[in-house]
C-alpha cells in the first residue's frame, strides 16, 4: 500500500510500470477470490488487498479524467473488472458466518479494525468519485460492460458490440447486474462488521448488552430480506 502512493506520484515511466505490475498481480489475486483464505484472522489481510486494489483502481480512474470535470473520460476496461472483482471478493467474505479466533491481542484486533475501517472509506470515495464528486446527486458505481465492443466482437450497426452483447458478465454471470444493490448490500456488511470488530477490540468499551441480536431470517435491507438479498448477490459462487 505504501509502495504503491510512493510511486503513482512519481508521474513518470515508473509509474506506469508500476500501474502494469500492480494491475497483474491485482487481477491474478482476484481472479477467483474463494481460494482466498476465510479464516477470521485473516480479516485484516483480507481487506488490505481489496483496499489497495481501490486505490489502485481509482488511482487509474484519476488519470483519465479530464481537467475539473471529475468524470471519468476512458477508464480502461481492466479497472473495471477489477472493482468488480473486489466487489464480489469482499461479498464472499460475508458467505461464512461470523466466527472469532483465540489468541489476538489487542494490537492485532485494533489492526484489523483499521483494515476494515479503510476499506470502508476507500469504497465509499470511489463511489463518490464515480458519481462526479456529488455527495448529494445521483449515485454511479464502476462496473464492466460486457456489451462494450472488443477485438472479439467488434462495433456493430447500433454502436454497440454486436456479439458481446448477449455476453454474460464476466465476474457476476448476469447480463444485467444490479451493481449498485451489491455495493449497497457490502456498505450494510460492512458496517456490521465493523461493530462487531469494535467490540472484539474493545469489549467493556463497545459492548452494549441492551442490544437485542435480530435473526438473519427476519432483518431486511432495501425491502428485501437480507438472507435473499445475500443470496441473490453470491448466486454465482454456485455456478
Amino acid at each position: 500500500m505504501e509502495t504503491w502512493a510512493v510511486v503513482s506520484r512519481l508521474r513518470d515511466s515508473r509509474t506506469a510500470a508500476a500501474r502494469t505490475v500492480y494491475g497483474r498481480l491485482l487481477a491474478a489475486s482476484l481472479r477467483d477470490p474463494s481460494v482466498l483464505s476465510h479464516h477470521p484472522a485473516a480479516v485484516g489481510a483480507y481487506f488490505r488487498l481489496l483496499t489497495l486494489g481501490l486505490v489502485y483502481g481509482q488511482s487509474c480512474l484519476r488519470s483519465v479524467t479530464s481537467s475539473g470535470s471529475g468524470k471519468a473520460v476512458a477508464a480502461g476496461a481492466d479497472v473495471l473488472l477489477l472493482f468488480d472483482r473486489i466487489l464480489q471478493a469482499a461479498l464472499l467474505w460475508f458467505k461464512s458466518p461470523p466466527r472469532y479466533f483465540a489468541r489476538c491481542t489487542r494490537k492485532a484486533a485494533a489492526e484489523q479494525l483499521a483494515a476494515l475501517q479503510a476499506f470502508i472509506i476507500e469504497l465509499a470515495s470511489v463511489v463518490t468519485f464515480w458519481s462526479g464528486g456529488k455527495k448529494g446527486g445521483p449515485k454511479r458505481y464502476p462496473s464492466y460492460d460486457a456489451s462494450l465492443p472488443t477485438a472479439a466482437h467488434p462495433v456493430g450497426p447500433g454502436g454497440r458490440g454486436t456479439a458481446a452483447a448477449a455476453l454474460p458478465h464476466p465476474v457476476w454471470g448476469d447480463t444485467n447486474p444490479d451493481v449498485s444493490r451489491y455495493v449497497e448490500l457490502l456498505q450494510f456488511l460492512c458496517g456490521e462488521e465493523l461493530s462487531r470488530l469494535r467490540v472484539w477490540t474493545e469489549p467493556l468499551k463497545y459492548a452494549d448488552a441492551s442490544r437485542v441480536t435480530v435473526a438473519v431470517s427476519t432483518c431486511t435491507h432495501g425491502g428485501l430480506l437480507l438472507r435473499d438479498a445475500l443470496q441473490a448477490a453470491m448466486i454465482w459462487t454456485s455456478a
